[in-house]
């Protein structure tokens, strides 16, 4: 069974407190970003979802830092109980 992004989301908010800006934000990264396997979230992955936000969606760096801060965290306690051996987030610029 492939771990996905929204599960790996689901499992983070039901196991953690999270803050209330952080579940909206996940939420969103959820529907927008929800079906990529959690083993294909590299830190080019996360380079380009960035170019795309700010290409694309034309999204004010505030409103990025929000979204990769709130996904980072909910992979950064994946590895707190071992569900991932690192964050890759932690690696961006």
């Amino acid at each position: 069974m492939t771990v996905t992004i929204e599960s790996a989301i689901r499992e983070y908010l039901l196991g953690y407190h999270a803050k209330d800006g952080d579940k909206a934000w996940l939420s969103v990264l959820s529907s927008e970003i929800g079906g990529r396997a959690l083993g294909e979230v590299t830190v080019a992955w996360a380079l380009e979802m960035v170019r795309g936000y700010k290409i694309n969606k034309k999204l004010t760096p505030a409103t990025i830092r929000h979204r990769v801060g709130a996904l980072r965290r909910c992979l950064d306690w994946h590895v707190t109980i071992g569900n991932l051996p690192l964050n890759p987030l932690k690696l961006l610029p």
